[in-house]
């Protein structure tokens, strides 16, 4: 208990004995006071943590901006070089989507790539064998094969390109065909088709629902070389056609792949004076009748 003093309620005598101890308490110092205290202030301003400064050497900044460099380089890479493929065997036919909703509706025989992540950037196909088109309204791209390039712009259009023949038929829109140099290049309108042709486009008016009946299974053929329609008939039921080399007639007619392919031989044969034999299953000899 304390008193109105502060003092903790203790006997007068032990009272005396404390302030006698204190009376003669002594600290002793090893220093004059004064400079022990100048030392404590001198301490109590200085910084209470260090902080260390690392500098970083101008070969290990170079190292690391030409990785940062090489990391932007490797994905920009990455998505302009990635490729998005379609390759078709024969006997078969495949409906492919581009990025921008665009349809192409491809043949036995063909195929098709582009570079899905840069087609914001590059609207840009490589294609080879028979393809529709069917391009989005405002969407532009190039069709390029090795015989020809096609620029669309909204439009229909069937493109044939297999070994050295490059031939374009335009069914909506506007359609402007030129060969890989673009020394030369025609504008396509509907029901007009351009062939390369010794070293030139011919452009002339068709009926542009002929080019597109191979999608409904119906192959026409027109003046076409016969080597080209057993090509065909090759791609479309999967046999080997061997065609004796003194064969060499145009053959206007049409076939259904519908049919069995016997049946379309016979029917393809007969009115050139052609045989067929069946050398081993899937393929066949093709000659002129004695």
């Amino acid at each position: 208990m304390k008193t109105e003093s502060g003092h903790t309620n203790l006997p007068d005598r032990e009272w005396e004995k404390i302030e006698d101890l204190n009376a003669g308490l002594t600290v002793k110092w090893d220093e004059p006071k004064e400079e022990i205290w100048g030392k404590l202030v001198a301490k109590l301003a200085a910084p209470q943590t260090e902080v260390r400064v690392i500098s970083l050497s101008r070969s290990v900044v170079q190292w690391a901006a030409a990785a940062v460099i090489l990391v932007l380089l490797g994905i920009t890479g990455f998505l302009r070089f990635y490729t998005q493929s379609y390759t078709i065997p024969a006997g078969e036919h495949f409906l492919a989507e581009l990025p921008d909703y665009s349809q192409v509706q491809l043949n036995a025989g063909s195929s098709l790539s582009y570079h899905p992540y840069w087609w914001s950037v590059e609207r840009k196909v490589s294609f080879e064998g028979e393809a529709y088109f069917e391009v989005r309204k405002g969407s532009r791209f190039q069709v390029e094969s090795g015989n020809g390039l096609t620029t669309v712009l909204g439009t229909s259009f069937n493109i044939y390109a297999r070994e050295n023949n490059y031939r374009v038929t335009c069914l909506t829109g506007k359609v402007k065909v030129s060969n890989p140099a673009q020394t030369d290049q025609v504008i396509l309108l509907p029901n007009e088709k351009a062939e390369w042709v010794d070293n030139a486009f011919q452009k002339r008016q068709v009926e542009s629902k002929q080019a597109i009946a191979w999608i409904k299974n119906e192959f026409i053929f027109t003046g076409r070389p016969i080597r080209e329609v057993f090509a065909e008939i090759e791609r479309q039921y999967n046999i080997r056609l061997l065609v004796a080399e003194d064969i060499n007639f145009s053959y206007s007619g049409n076939f259904n792949k519908e049919a069995d392919f016997h049946q379309v031989l016979h029917y393809v044969c007969r009115p050139l004076n052609l045989n067929f034999i069946e050398e081993k299953p899937g393929m066949f000899r093709i000659e002129k009748s004695n």
